[in-house]
């Protein structure tokens, strides 16, 4: 669903994303309505951009191999982000050392040296929230561009080796789809230094409070750092399936492949049984709509830490199947 210019209430030039979402003064604003849209799982505009239903000639329908997400970016992503926090971990662990050497003076006369503490702690937030800031932008924008390019090209070889040249473009879809992945992970590794600066402050409050030692921060301090590595890893592995997953849906799409049938990952230590039972019925879902499955629809690799994946079918030229 495009763009367009629509009338500001003043009267004014504005931008709206479709027929009824709401009219922005920038162009930029809608864009955001309709990226927020789509990571929420709407997906009422594909059929705009859809080409042609692709049908196979050789009288039999056609099922190709599946995309796997690229297990080499989930690494260097992973690898990426475990940087950002081990850096941003010892500068904490740097300057509440100097803070504690400073306040050591009041510490020996049972004070509260809570005003050096506080100062230390507002500086490093302040800081490191500012360095995740600009470095999330970055860092997502790498993610999303190395996932399409990998996700197209994956896709292009499936389809050649099928005996299929088909042109991909870079339609206002894939543009949503693409914009929205960079909008969800800037949102997600803001929110890593987020967390880990919130709940590093309230553990030094408490440790002041409670006179605990250094050692004993330091000790609390080793744990909150490893639980923030695990959520790194977590989104590394999540994201690269979902954008994987978004990436090669709208692409779908946009070249006319209108099925696919999910497939189950065996790679998870708790798979969920009903996409268990969806890969072993082999279930044939309409891409668009997704595949309902536990109450909702859904694609393969879209949930959080699921591994499944579509293999994309291309019909025989009307088969029965396809008219139902």
């Amino acid at each position: 669903m495009p763009i367009h210019e629509c009338t500001l209430p003043n009267g004014a030039k504005g931008y709206q994303w479709g027929n009824h979402g709401k009219c922005y003064p920038s162009r930029e604003a809608a864009q955001r309505q309709a990226e927020a849209a789509h990571a929420n799982g709407w997906t009422g505009d594909i059929a705009q951009d859809a080409a042609p239903p692709l049908f196979a000639t050789g009288g039999k329908d056609i099922v190709l191999r599946p995309v796997h997400a690229n297990r080499g970016i989930e690494a260097e992503y992973r690898r990426r982000l475990k940087r950002m926090i081990r850096e941003m971990q010892d500068s904490i662990d740097y300057w509440l050392a100097s803070a504690y050497k400073q306040a050591l003076p009041e510490l020996a006369q049972d004070a509260t040296p809570i005003s050096i503490i506080n100062a230390a702690m507002s500086k490093m937030r302040d800081q490191w929230q500012k360095r995740f800031d600009d470095g999330a932008v970055k860092l997502a924008a790498w993610f999303a561009q190395k996932t399409k390019n990998y996700a197209d090209d994956a896709l292009k070889k499936i389809l050649a080796d099928a005996g299929f040249a088909v042109p991909f473009r870079m339609t206002e879809q894939m543009k949503i789809a693409y914009g929205a992945v960079i909008s969800e992970n800037v949102g997600l590794i803001r929110n890593i230094s987020e967390q880990h600066l919130a709940q590093i402050e309230g553990m030094v409050m408490r440790s002041v409070q409670n006179n605990q030692d250094m050692g004993e921060l330091y000790a609390q301090l080793k744990k909150r750092y490893a639980m923030t590595n695990r959520r790194a890893a977590l989104i590394a592995r999540d994201q690269n399936n979902k954008a994987t997953a978004v990436i090669v849906k709208t692409q779908q799409l946009s070249i006319g492949i209108t099925k696919a049938q999910w497939v189950h990952s065996t790679a998870g230590a708790h798979p969920r049984p009903s996409h268990v039972k969806a890969s072993k019925d082999k279930l044939v879902y309409d891409i668009e709509k997704g595949a309902f499955i536990d109450g909702k629809y859904i694609w393969p690799g879209t949930e959080i830490n699921c591994r499944c994946v579509a293999k994309s079918l291309i019909p025989a030229l009307n088969p029965e199947i396809y008219k139902k």
